[in-house]
């Protein structure tokens, strides 16, 4: 699953390097990927994995929502669009953070879901949607790519 995140990345790089790096919004220099598994069975855990590219080639600063690795939340939804879980639940309270990328470099953070959903009971089997976002502060978001299609199957 890395290996496909970061073959994201480096295409990411290669299809940026003549772009226009006169961006001001430090969140318009970035990209942000994101990796889960497609299918998992009832019972198991799953690991979705960020990188977040600086696709300039300079450093950017981006002001975050919280430090770096709380900075992400997940949210998964049934097909029929109900929230099933989310990483973040409510208003988190949490002092801002700060993520300093170098030119075309890029940071990879990673945060697990047991498959079970807000009330702690295990999701039944199905399709569910994985949508992945980075979050600035002053409500400024990054939503991550692509979002991910992930099938529970009985166990």
């Amino acid at each position: 699953m890395r290996a496909a995140l970061w073959a994201l990345v480096l295409g990411s790089l290669v299809s940026s390097s003549g772009c226009d790096n006169s961006a001001v919004d430090p969140f318009d220099s970035i990209t942000v990927m994101m990796d889960a598994p497609s299918t998992a069975a009832v019972g198991e855990s799953i690991t979705v994995t960020f990188a977040v590219v600086n696709l300039t080639d300079r450093t950017v600063q981006l002001e975050l929502g919280g430090p770096a690795e709380s900075a992400f939340d997940v949210m998964v939804s049934s097909e029929d669009g109900a929230l099933m879980w989310r990483r973040h639940v409510g208003p988190v309270a949490r002092p801002a953070g700060r993520l300093v990328l170098e030119p075309y470099a890029s940071r990879m953070f990673a945060t697990t879901w047991d498959l079970r959903d807000a009330s702690d009971r295990p999701v039944p089997p199905g399709t569910y949607q994985i949508t992945g976002i980075l979050e600035g502060v002053n409500q400024v978001t990054k939503t991550a790519e692509p979002t991910v299609r992930l099938t529970i199957t009985g166990s």
